[in-house]
């Protein structure tokens, strides 16, 4: 395992061979600072609506150092059956959790998916932070620069209404160990390489993110 910034470089210059959607689009190569690839160029369908808004990474200031980033984020149910963020967990490179907050969904929670996502309806309804001060804090934080490491992070970079040019999925990474077409689970891969048990019960972001990041630097 190298040093932050060996890890930097390396991720920096990945060239994945993925062709199709959505593995095709995970990879983007920070070429030039001032063009930045566009990440969500592939997706086809009626949430490109959306894109205006959708809030962007910027470019850091020059004291900058670029680094990377692990994100993991659970979802609830709406009433239109349609998922928004519950919770939202972010780690630096060291493991250390940056960000951990549990969200207020805007509309009515039919179901807070507490068997996965950990959370009670009175967990988010009673939380004082929305979509848009996640959004602010992912901003502070997170520089056009950076990478964003998940497991099928656009899921969840959707989710967040987050435009970000510098992402890895370990979905797409290890993708040749899932079944029939299909990338493994989190909690497979976690026990299968990192002899880790997950997601017993109800998920953790902030335990997921940090697997997320343990596969990516077993990877590379």
């Amino acid at each position: 395992m190298g040093s932050e910034r060996d890890n930097y470089e390396t991720l920096l210059n990945l060239k994945i061979p993925f062709s199709q959607p959505p593995f095709s689009f995970l990879f983007a190569i920070h070429t030039d600072a001032l063009n930045l690839p566009p990440l969500y160029q592939p997706f086809k369908g009626s949430h490109l609506d959306n894109w205006p808004r959708y809030v962007e990474t910027t470019l850091p200031v020059a004291s900058h150092t670029p680094t990377y980033y692990a994100l993991d984020c659970e979802m609830v149910q709406m009433d239109d059956l349609s998922k928004q963020v519950g919770r939202v967990s972010l780690v630096n490179a060291l493991g250390e959790v940056v960000i951990d907050l549990i969200v207020r969904p805007d509309g009515y929670v039919k179901d807070s998916l507490y068997r996965w996502s950990g959370l009670t309806k009175a967990d988010v309804l009673k939380s004082p932070y929305r979509l848009k001060d996640v959004q602010r804090e992912m901003l502070s934080i997170v520089k056009a620069s950076d990478f964003i490491i998940g497991h099928s992070v656009h899921y969840d970079l959707h989710a967040l209404q987050l435009k970000h040019p510098l992402v890895v999925d370990t979905a797409a990474v290890y993708f040749e160990l899932g079944r029939n077409g299909n990338p493994p689970a989190l909690r497979y891969l976690s026990k299968d390489l990192l002899n880790k048990t997950i997601q017993q019960g109800s998920h953790s972001s902030v335990e997921d993110a940090k697997i997320t990041l343990e596969l990516m630097k077993l990877k590379f």
